[in-house]
């Protein structure tokens, strides 16, 4: 009976064991996590004191407004890049800022890769493919290479979790799966990242509209649910989260990062020849032995072009987008399309100026304005192709029953 219990824990203990073992010196205190940068880190010269002044203002009983031991006084609250309200900073205040660092990044890998397992497996994907799929995603370069962006991977680690709420909304009808969506974008705003969390939210909202209108069962219920709890869920994440709206909304005009031109927005591009980071992620040099010597105006940010989520993964996605083509499965070939459309998508829009999508976009359709690297856009393919490897797998290993009891 134990065991019949345990045996679905296993992959996600597995998963969670892999990156244990993976970040061990980070979690046992031997070692701090650390990435360069043009110029010192923003580790160290950023999210570092960022904690420290969090964990010293909530240990004084004070709310972390504001610093006067950053420059001539720095707005915490209203910058937002602390996430001075993410219940996760919250969560670790009892541990020094620099373990805290650590601790968050290790388990942002863990939330991520913990999605992406639930997800799949909701749509009836093996344990052991989910389980593939979990950890190709949670270490994958846009987590790897970013660590030293601990906003932007805390809001990437919730990518799956939208996507799960969505689908179960579009299997289920049930309300509380829009209102969960609506808290995962809460919580995304309050992680401190306002690209990533537009990236998470319309994609994740689009992959929910797609799924609506393809549904075989589109009922009045669902459809009813849908409108009905959609401004139900805009309310409710507002509430939760206009403490940290409203300053970094007045704040705004006062920042040189509010709108970007179209150079501005294009300036560090992803090239059609770097779609190769897939396969070859240090063909172009490794910024960690000073290997990477290309003029970023030409060739990017190595780490914001950094989609590397390992070969077996990638081969078994083509693979699993080929038989698609060739399946008889309505449902299953429809959800693998429409990843596999919302990845090409978004790849599309990547590449800036090379693409043909970005340009119309950004004149017509202003949050893209605020967007420095339109490479952020391949976590969803980055995403999307860790989930179709998923697939791929399961289309090569034998045949077994679907057990829901690892799913939510």
């Amino acid at each position: 009976m134990i065991m019949k219990f345990l045996k679905p824990l296993v992959p996600p203990l597995i998963l969670i064991t892999v990156i244990l073992v993976y970040f061990f010196p980070a979690v046992t205190g031997a070692q701090s996590i650390l990435l360069g940068d043009f110029t010192g880190s923003d580790l160290l010269d950023l999210h570092y004191p960022f904690r420290y002044f969090l964990n010293e203002a909530y240990r004084n009983g004070s709310f972390p407004l504001w610093t006067q031991d950053l420059d001539m006084g720095y707005p915490l609250l209203a910058e937002g890049q602390s996430g001075p309200l993410f219940p996760l900073h919250i969560l670790l205040l009892s541990l020094s800022p620099l373990q805290a660092l650590n601790l968050s990044i290790v388990i942002t890998l863990i939330i991520a890769g913990i999605g992406t397992y639930v997800f799949c497996h909701r749509l009836q994907i093996s344990e052991t493919a989910s389980l593939l799929a979990g950890i190709s995603f949670a270490l994958s370069g846009v987590f790897i290479a970013r660590l030293k962006h601990v906003n932007y991977i805390e809001v990437n680690s919730l990518l799956p979790w939208a996507f799960l709420c969505a689908e179960m909304f579009t299997r289920t009808s049930r309300p509380r799966w829009i209102l969960l969506l609506f808290l995962v974008y809460s919580l995304a705003i309050l992680a401190g990242s306002p690209n990533m969390t537009f990236i998470v939210v319309l994609s994740s909202f689009a992959y929910l509209v797609i799924r609506l209108t393809k549904t075989a069962d589109r009922s009045k219920t669902k459809v009813a649910n849908f409108f009905l709890f959609l401004p139900i869920g805009i309310a409710v994440t507002f509430l939760l989260t206009a403490a940290q709206i409203l300053p970094a909304w007045e704040l705004a005009p006062q920042t040189v990062r509010t709108k970007f031109s179209l150079s501005g927005s294009t300036g560090f591009p992803f090239t059609p020849d770097q779609l190769l980071n897939f396969i070859l992620p240090y063909r172009l040099g490794n910024p960690a032995d000073g290997s990477y010597r290309q003029n970023i105006n030409e060739k990017g940010v190595w780490w914001e072009n950094a989609v590397y989520l390992g070969l077996i993964p990638l081969l078994l996605a083509l693979y699993a987008i080929w038989k698609n083509i060739r399946r008889r499965d309505i449902y299953g070939r429809e959800i693998s399309f429409t990843i596999a459309a919302l990845s090409l998508f978004f790849i599309i829009i990547s590449l800036g100026n090379y693409g043909f999508l970005f340009k119309p976009l950004w004149e017509s359709f202003p949050p893209l304005q605020f967007f420095r690297f339109p490479s952020r856009f391949l976590l969803v393919t980055v995403f999307g192709l860790a989930v179709l490897g998923a697939k791929g797998l399961d289309l090569i290993l034998p045949p077994r029953k679907y057990d829901r009891r690892p799913g939510i």
